[in-house]
């Protein structure tokens, strides 16, 4: 988490980490991708939780996954990490 920085919009230094984004039954957000998106319904899907700072000025949110190591190596490994 970013408790350091300040707000991209405001660039108030009033950052809330640690914040959440669910659904009215409480379940959290996720993000995730397949690692082999050509193999159709044998496809993997890698995911991980998300994660939020809020600006307590502006009311800003940014969004971070919690694990971003997993979601880039299933993406090098469908073939769509590859620099350009």
């Amino acid at each position: 988490m970013s408790s350091y920085h300040r707000c991209a919009k405001c660039a108030s230094a009033q950052m809330i980490d640690g914040a959440y984004l669910s659904d009215a039954h409480g379940i959290r957000m996720i993000v995730g991708v397949d690692e082999h998106p050509d193999r159709g319904p044998l496809q993997r899907p890698v995911s991980t939780g998300v994660h939020a700072c809020v600006c307590g000025s502006c009311g800003y949110v940014e969004f971070y996954a919690n694990r971003p190591g997993e979601l880039w190596h299933a993406y090098e490994a469908a073939g769509q990490g590859a620099a350009k």
